[in-house]
């Protein structure tokens, strides 16, 4: 109880957040989000807490963006676009597909389809490595156009291992190659061509205060430096590059990346990183809190990363998202790995049983 709740993880500060609502004498209860950093075993409990609410007399306003999440809890739905009233429906008359067609004004197709890759040779390799109090013992290896996927439960280490193996987080064993030579730090990460875009973009991944521009430069001033002088128009052409090529919707360039939507905050904390040459790209939570049609855009710029020769290990809680993108799903369970899912053969119960335990 005498935790800092700073020093929690995103998941557990979402539950510290929703079980501080759930002390008061409620009338109405309004939530944003709730499960965008939670497991589906969790968001099957905070579902049957807000049943019982409503059963109870409780008003229940439930803002988010998984559609499946929508059609399960509400009776009914309303759907905004660009700030503006489009329609109320009841849940039992509408589908996921009509959704989609609200709230992004066209049809589209909801699913990433795998195509045949061609998956090269070892970009990066993971070999026992170990990060004291989260995991542990943890090899694996990822390959030149694909996308691997890593689920389980909050708390079974896979944020630890994204930021152990980019040199964010000391490792106490084991060892970490990029493109065959060792990799022991964030310097020799990013020289390496490997990125992180963490979850708590807020707090790690964006400078919220401070503009768009800047945000994008500060990863790159390397590359836009010239003997250690900053060179403002390279920064500003290599950040309107950026913003158009991944159709960040900003006032302009100055506008300061935390009055930007989730979504869009999502494009700058990736984009920063496209401006170099990367090999190796580490997401974690890539689509959290952003809304259906910035996710599908974010999944169609991993997809096209990897179909480039690149590679790119995800980190999601989103059930539908890892079985939808990745080539391959690595699963952990309580900070070591407790198997390997081909993406086509992937089922949720796949991953829940090796999340949990059930399938050892």
């Amino acid at each position: 109880p005498d935790a800092r709740v700073a020093f929690l993880s995103v998941a557990d500060q979402q539950t510290v957040d929703i079980a501080a609502a759930l002390r008061r004498d409620l009338k109405v209860l309004i939530v944003d989000e709730p499960t965008a950093s939670l497991t589906p075993s969790e968001v099957s409990n905070l579902f049957r807490v807000m049943r019982e609410l409503r059963d109870g007399g409780v008003a229940i306003i439930f803002i988010g963006h998984r559609l499946e999440e929508i059609m399960q809890i509400s009776d009914r739905i309303t759907v905004l676009r660009d700030g503006k009233l489009v329609r109320t429906l009841l849940t039992d008359d509408t589908n996921e597909d009509e959704l989609i067609r609200l709230m992004i004004g066209r049809d589209i197709d909801s699913l990433i389809h795998r195509a045949v890759t061609h998956v090269g040779e070892t970009l990066l390799e993971v070999k026992e490595l170990s990060c004291s109090g989260h995991f542990a013992d943890v090899s694996l290896e990822v390959r030149r156009g694909e996308i691997v996927g890593i689920g389980g439960l909050v708390g079974s280490g896979r944020s630890e291992l994204l930021e152990t193996i980019f040199g964010a987080r000391s490792k106490v064993g084991g060892r970490v190659l990029l493109g065959g030579t060792p990799n022991d730090s964030i310097s020799e990460s990013v020289a390496g061509g490997m990125g992180l875009v963490p979850e708590d973009r807020g707090r790690y991944g964006l400078i919220l205060l401070s503009s768009v521009l800047n945000n994008i430069s500060a990863s790159n001033l390397d590359l836009t430096s010239w003997w250690d002088i900053r060179r403002p128009r390279r920064e500003v052409f290599n950040a309107g590059e950026i913003v158009t090529n991944l159709r960040i919707k900003v006032s302009s360039l100055r506008q300061p990346a935390g009055e930007l939507s989730g979504g869009n905050q999502q494009r700058v904390s990736l984009g920063k990183w496209l401006v170099r040459d990367l090999d190796v790209l580490l997401v974690d939570e890539p689509t959290r809190g952003v809304d259906i049609g910035s996710k599908l855009e974010i999944h169609g710029l991993l997809r096209k990363f990897a179909d480039a020769g690149k590679a790119v290990l995800m980190v999601s809680s989103d059930m539908r998202e890892l079985l939808e993108v990745p080539d391959r799903i690595l699963v952990m369970r309580e900070g070591r790995l407790a198997g390997e899912i081909p993406g086509g053969d992937a089922t949720e119960e796949a991953v829940m049983r090796l999340a949990s335990g059930a399938a050892a």
